[in-house]
């Protein structure tokens, strides 16, 4: 069999500062700081033949390591003082393993296929000002399969079903409330 291998580093930073109102009562200095840095490594290929289907296996394995420093200054003064009850530091690491096999068949005029990822997820966030963290560790199961009939050169009827995931955004994660102004969070 073939056997590709892909490995990258992504690393993301963003520094956002703005002098915000805070509902007209004082004005807010607002800086956030976003980190985050992405590893992968994955190896994918056919493995051979069973019962005439082609089988194929591969593995993914990720991590990621975010730090998300949210820093409110209260500015009434003039000068910049630590807003504590606004600020916020938050990391998050998160490590995936997945492993799958795929077998898919030729009959006539049609087409099977059918496969199993199961996935090994591995999480830790921490909020820095309070010194609190949350762990998950857990293990997911997702088949699929596909079947098709080619009906004529130009014309096929397709069934497929599979269990998907929706990860969230990274700064999703984080369970601190955000404020926009005095009136406003996410």
């Amino acid at each position: 069999g073939t056997r590709d291998e892909d490995r990258a580093f992504e690393g993301i930073g963003r520094l956002a500062v703005e002098l915000v109102g805070d509902g007209g009562q004082q004005p807010v200095l607002r800086r956030d700081h976003v980190v985050a840095g992405v590893q992968q490594s994955k190896t994918a290929g056919p493995v051979g033949r069973f019962h005439h289907a082609r089988l194929e296996a591969g593995f993914k394995t990720s991590f990621v390591k975010t730090d998300n420093d949210a820093r409110f200054y209260n500015m009434s003064s003039g000068t910049p003082e630590d807003d504590v009850n606004k600020t916020n530091h938050f990391y998050y690491d998160e490590n995936i393993n997945a492993a799958y096999i795929n077998a898919s068949k030729q009959l006539k005029k049609w087409t099977l296929q059918a496969g199993l990822r199961m996935e090994n997820t591995n999480t830790k966030g921490t909020q820095v000002i309070d010194n609190s963290s949350v762990k998950r560790n857990y293990v997911s199961l997702f088949p699929t399969a596909f079947a098709s009939y080619t009906i004529n050169d130009k014309n096929s009827l397709t069934l497929s079903a599979s269990r998907r995931l929706q990860r969230p955004n990274y700064q999703d994660l984080n369970p601190f409330t955000f404020f926009l102004d005095s009136l406003s969070y996410r």
